[in-house]
């Protein structure tokens, strides 16, 4: 009788231990985070487009209807490239959600913080078009703090051993290093408004050059460690 009562006892503290890892936030289910997430992406992306409208007017002839679109190309511009930029934090997330397999509040909560910042994207993208360089500096501000916070959630739960065993070190450091490019260059961006506030759209387009290149030094650093250590 004593051994099964101690199996009861083994499994009433297994039960309660499981029952404080769920009142403080502890777990290995991060399903609901990743709907959460994509959710919120999903309806950022969506309340984007609507910024683009057309002025509401009778019927038109083809040469004032083609300067009605010319006219709302820049407000398409400043879409088009935050689709882009917010699908590419978007992969970025799933991979990372991918190799976390822990996590506790202050991942929550980092993770609640860049959706924030997602959610928020729609506002500055809605002015981003205007004259002069605070209206830049605001959308790029935008974009800084979501690249700064998902690498702080990452580099939180890689510390703390919150992600795959098979996650190495030259992993996590790319992984770090390519969460870093986008709000390196959004950052830069924004002393280059202040000469000229058209060009910092176009200063963007070194995002995905300098990725490539992380991406690339990371295969390096691979291909020597397996040569090193065969």
């Amino acid at each position: 009788m004593m051994p099964h009562a101690s199996n009861q006892d083994t499994r009433g503290i297994e039960t309660e231990n499981a029952a404080n890892d769920e009142l403080d936030d502890v777990g290995t289910r991060t399903v609901r985070i990743e709907a959460l997430s994509d959710a919120i992406f999903g309806v950022a992306l969506t309340l984007l487009v609507l910024e683009i409208r057309l002025p509401e007017t009778g019927s038109l002839s083809a040469s004032a209807f083609a300067a009605q679109l010319v006219s709302v190309a820049p407000k398409l511009f400043a879409y088009v490239l935050t689709f882009i930029t917010v699908g590419q934090y978007w992969i970025m997330h799933r991979q990372m959600m991918d190799l976390i397999v822990r996590f506790d509040l202050r991942v929550l909560w980092l993770n609640f913080i860049f959706l924030f910042f997602i959610s928020l994207l729609p506002f500055p993208t809605s002015f981003v078009t205007r004259a002069g360089w605070l209206p830049w500096a605001v959308y790029a501000m935008n974009f800084v703090l979501i690249g700064v916070t998902k690498t702080a959630m990452w580099r939180y739960a890689y510390t703390h051993a919150m992600v795959d065993r098979r996650v190495t070190p030259n992993l996590s450091h790319f992984l770090t290093m390519r969460g870093l490019v986008s709000p390196a260059v959004f950052l830069l961006s924004i002393p280059v408004a202040l000469i000229n506030s058209s060009v910092p759209a176009f200063a963007l387009l070194l995002i995905w050059p300098l990725n490539m290149w992380v991406t690339r030094a990371h295969k390096h650093a691979g291909a020597v460690a397996r040569s090193n250590y065969p």
